[in-house]
């Protein structure tokens, strides 16, 4: 996969309908494995996955004031989807697209200016989360049907076959 110093384009859409705005900027989630501390006899703790993540949270930034995306909050939104455009350092392009379904938990419309641009920024609790890159996922998180994929690897395939799922 080409590493992808620059991001441009920013679209956000909303359930596969129109695209909602320009988005100003986006804070993925931290994907973070849920471990723990073993000691036995006196030899060094390690720690040991558990098979899952932390919660999930997603934040964005929107420009100008969308009363659509407004009424959404305290609900459950599915596929809200950002779409950009990325090039390598050989300035190859790639699509790059984000696919959030979650619940938008938290709107700050901030402060507002007379002939300043205005934005919203908003927070979704991540049900599901898709990142890819020229079409491959490099993360597919699904919390309610277990599916937990790095780069095509199902991260859960061993405790998924061990529970019989």
């Amino acid at each position: 996969m080409p590493e992808l110093n620059n991001l441009n384009g920013f679209t956000l859409f909303i359930e596969g309908a129109r695209p909602v705005g320009i988005l100003k900027s986006a804070k993925h989630p931290d994907i973070v494995e849920k471990t723990r501390e073993i000691k036995a006899d006196y030899l060094a703790a390690q720690d040991v996955g558990l098979g899952s993540l932390e919660k999930m949270v997603f934040e964005l930034e929107i420009e100008g004031i969308k009363p659509e995306l407004m009424a959404r909050v305290g609900t459950h939104i599915e596929n809200l989807t950002i779409r950009a455009v990325a090039r390598d350092p050989n300035d190859t392009v790639s699509p790059v697209k984000v696919t959030v379904s979650g619940r938008l938990t938290k709107l700050e419309s901030g402060e507002w200016k007379t002939d300043e641009d205005n934005s919203q920024k908003y927070t979704i609790t991540c049900r599901r989360y898709i990142y890819s890159v020229g079409g491959n996922n490099v993360f597919e998180i699904d919390a309610v049907n277990r599916i937990w994929r790095q780069n095509g690897k199902d991260m859960l395939a061993e405790i998924n076959a061990a529970l019989g799922v």
